[in-house]
């Protein structure tokens, strides 16, 4: 469709609904951000490490980008608010960036996740975003019931449940031992 606006009624019966629509051209990005955390999961004592890169589209590396850092978190750890506090990196002559946060505390209890997301600006002004996401578990494993429904157990009826038991990422630990 050549670009503009475009109304679009839909008819049913005596029910008709309209709405204004823009169409505009999709231009590709001049260039991504790529980012991830360095290990599937961390645990107290560790130095949690998020890497990226900023690319063209070509390849070439965006190299003096600005990048800011916005953090977020959730789960049942509450991560040092520093984590959580807005920054400003430059990409290296390849392209790359790096956070390294303080080591875990010895608080951490249960599983949190920490998100990251990048906004980086190139010396023409172009931006592009991208995210990585940190995983924190207290424990190696983490086992689950789950039921075949997802209410739960039935009371009364023939139930069935599963136990999965699994790395803190959600990777199985084939045979593992269980003691119900």
């Amino acid at each position: 469709a050549e670009p503009g606006n475009y109304t679009i009624r839909f008819t049913s019966g005596s029910a008709t609904h309209e709405r204004v629509v823009e169409v505009r051209m999709f231009q590709l990005p001049r260039f991504t951000v790529e980012a991830k955390s360095e290990r599937m999961w961390w645990r107290s004592g560790d130095i949690p490490v998020v890497s990226g890169t900023a690319r063209y589209s070509s390849g070439a590396p965006v190299a003096n980008a600005s990048v800011q850092v916005r953090a977020s978190s959730s789960g049942e750890w509450p991560p040092p608010p520093a984590w959580l506090a807005e920054r400003t990196l430059a990409t290296d002559a390849g392209g790359r960036f790096r956070i390294a946060l303080p080591v875990v505390p010895a608080d951490l209890n249960g599983q949190a996740t920490v998100t990251f997301r990048f906004v980086a600006t190139d010396e023409t002004g172009d931006t592009a975003g991208g995210a990585a996401s940190l995983l924190f578990a207290s424990d190696f494993i983490a086992a689950s019931a789950v039921t075949e429904l997802a209410d739960g157990l039935v009371p009364g009826a023939n139930n069935r449940m599963y136990l999965r038991v699994t790395r803190p990422d959600g990777a199985p630990l084939p045979g593992a031992t269980i003691r119900v």
